[in-house]
């Protein structure tokens, strides 16, 4: 008894509108509602409510409803197994050659057409002639990063990265080949024959420094039909009558063996210049400047002179990869290569888009890069959709073509907008003359114009006035 007051307390102080009625109390609500019903038809005209009482019903769950039938179902008699074998047949469904060959094993999952068409796209990179004066010099791809080669050369304005040997026209500062230092060691004379092969038997006239240049290099190149001029060190050939020459300033001193000539030119009290040079004599040149110390003429050998003025198309180049630069932070040296490479081929796209506009000398590498830009970013039609009439916007066409009403159903056909973005739709063109709004991806093939599959291209086939 006791238990039953204590619940008929509590349910009597917390049972309101919005209280959960036990289960247990069902029956008692029962006989509440009957009551409270009599009481309202006894009391018509009293204020007083009656409070109803909500009971919350418990959610079912799958296992109170599969418990019964599952029930009869289970036994505890074991029956003995008989498995069914595998069907399937594991291994390779394709075999190679040689099932002993590393190499015809991987080429079933890395086969010659990779490499075909890697072949094939890489020859379809343009190569324009250079002029007659080309240089040879490094550059610096920008590499903070710990690499096992990366490089410091101080006269760079780059002094850390990966260092990249490159041959470019002396007047462009066109990149025609470049060579990846690596760390692997690899004679001067091999890096230079490699860089110059494209460029054999043409005379070319070739300007490098003091780091590559030696006698025995000049004369190799003379037989590939190339002549160098550039500064030479000591210990590459150089005679040694001309080590121990002693000349004024502005004077020079020379020696020649063949078609090689070795020069010493005294540029100052403190600096000597030593070149060689397969194409020039020893001719000194009058600068028409005057030394403002001595007051003397300035005479420079010819050699000197062009070195001076073709020795800089790998700076140039570097000039305009510097200016606007695409890399970003990477922690992997190879991202930045192929982004440095990336942008060699905007610059000479860039030197040969003003080859073939003359009239376009004065175009800015910026403004060219900016053009780039906005023609990578446009859509692109696919060649298969150019002959198609279709219209320039998205508004409907104010003139329809002459034989959309011809009646050759055939002629026009449905086809999409676009085949290589599916996505891409118009509105259309019946709709928009009904003052509707829907898009499709569709359109005829015939007349250019953006149509539902079914009344609205029948209309418009159809109908003067659709």
């Amino acid at each position: 008894m006791a238990d039953e007051r204590d619940d008929t307390n509590i349910y009597d102080e917390c049972a309101d509108v919005l209280s959960d009625v036990p289960d247990d109390l069902a029956d008692w609500e029962d006989i509440e509602n009957q009551k409270s019903e009599s009481e309202v038809e006894s009391s018509e005209d009293s204020e007083i409510l009656p409070r109803r009482i909500r009971r919350t019903l418990r959610l079912p769950t799958d296992s109170d409803e599969s418990d019964e039938e599952d029930s009869a179902q289970w036994s505890e008699f074991d029956l003995p197994r008989t498995n069914n074998e595998f069907e399937g047949s594991p291994g390779p469904n394709i075999f190679p050659k040689d099932t002993q060959s590393v190499e015809d094993i991987t080429g079933l999952y890395i086969g010659n057409d990779l490499f075909e068409y890697i072949c094939n796209e890489t020859n379809k990179i343009p190569s324009f002639n250079l002029s007659q004066n080309i240089s040879i010099d490094e550059g610096m791809i920008p590499w903070r990063g710990q690499l096992n080669f990366k490089v410091y050369n101080p006269s760079k304005i780059t002094k850390y990265g990966i260092l990249i040997r490159m041959m470019c026209d002396s007047i462009t500062g066109y990149i025609s080949s470049f060579k990846i230092y690596s760390g692997v060691g690899q004679p001067l004379v091999k890096t230079v024959m490699e860089l110059l092969t494209p460029s054999y038997g043409k005379w070319h006239h070739l300007y490098m420094d003091n780091y590559y240049n030696s006698v025995e290099l000049a004369e190799n190149l003379l037989e590939k039909k190339i002549r160098v001029c550039g500064t030479i060190r000591q210990n590459r050939g150089f005679p040694e009558k001309l080590k121990r020459a002693n000349v004024n300033v502005f004077k020079a001193c020379h020696q020649r063996k063949g078609e090689v000539l070795a020069q010493v030119w005294r540029a100052s009290k403190t600096k000597t210049t030593r070149m060689i040079s397969t194409i020039h004599n020893a001719t000194l040149i009058n600068t028409q400047r005057t030394c403002r110390k001595t007051n003397c003429t300035i005479k420079k050998p010819e050699s000197v002179l062009d070195y001076n003025k073709y020795m800089k198309g790998v700076d140039r180049a570097d000039q305009y990869l510097s200016y606007y630069p695409i890399y970003r932070k990477s922690i992997k040296w190879s991202k930045i290569v192929c982004m440095y490479l990336f942008n060699c081929a905007l610059f000479n796209a860039f030197r040969t888009c003003q080859y073939f506009n003359t009239e376009q000398k004065s175009l800015r590498f910026h403004d060219f890069l900016l053009k780039v830009c906005d023609s990578w970013i446009k859509d692109h039609v696919p060649a298969s959709e150019q002959n198609l009439k279709v219209a320039t916007t998205s508004r409907a066409s104010h003139h329809d073509p002459i034989d959309r009403l011809s009646g050759h159903i055939k002629q026009h056909q449905l086809v999409l907008i676009s085949e290589t973005n599916k996505r891409k739709r118009k509105n259309c063109h019946v709709c928009s003359k009904n003052k509707k709004r829907k898009i499709t991806n569709l359109m005829c093939k015939s007349c250019g114009v953006a149509l539902h599959l079914g009344n609205c291209f029948a209309a418009y086939h159809t109908k003067e006035k659709y």
